[in-house]
């Protein structure tokens, strides 16, 4: 995605300049911008409610490949058997320390399922538009949790997830 949006030039339209995989599977052309790079971004803050795009969660442990384009097993939003409730994002401020420049994006997911469920995958889903001007949704990040991370019934998680770079 980040290849896609800094090949795009400014102010001008793009109909796709990069192929990606989007969590169904289906090879798209990105980015998309009938007049400018401005209208091409890769939006996170899905609000509460909602496990379409964003920082998500999953119960699938298989580690990472080449071809991975999504969490092996979304646990979806919600209180039913095998559902957790998706809460809202916080995006902390850019903080500096030494020669690393960071920010965290949070989010809390609760457990009211009526029984305990093991996270082991971590997700980021971006939601932006194909070259068809269609919204997608973009896996950029999975992480396996060695062991996963047991919510019991009526506990919350809270993800805080280090976006970074150390320069130097």
């Amino acid at each position: 995605m980040l290849r896609g949006i800094m090949f795009h030039a400014y102010g001008a339209a793009n109909t796709g300049n990069t192929t990606l995989v989007d969590v169904t599977g289906t090879s798209r052309a990105y980015p998309y911008s009938t007049s400018g790079i401005y209208n091409s971004g890769m939006a996170i803050n899905c609000g509460s409610g909602s496990s379409e795009y964003g920082l998500v969660v999953g119960s699938g442990s298989a580690p990472n490949t080449t071809d991975t384009y999504a969490l092996q097993s979304l646990i979806p939003h919600g209180t039913d058997s095998g559902q957790l409730s998706y809460g809202s994002h916080t995006f902390e401020s850019l903080l500096v320390s030494n020669n690393t420049a960071y920010f965290r994006i949070i989010r809390t997911f609760t457990n009211s399922s009526g029984a305990s469920i093991t996270v082991n995958e971590i997700g980021l889903y971006a939601k932006a538009q194909d070259s068809g001007y269609n919204p997608r949704i973009f896996c950029i990040a999975r992480d396996v949790i060695p062991g996963g991370v047991t919510v019991g019934n009526n506990q919350t998680l809270t993800v805080r997830y280090k976006l970074s770079i150390t320069v130097g």
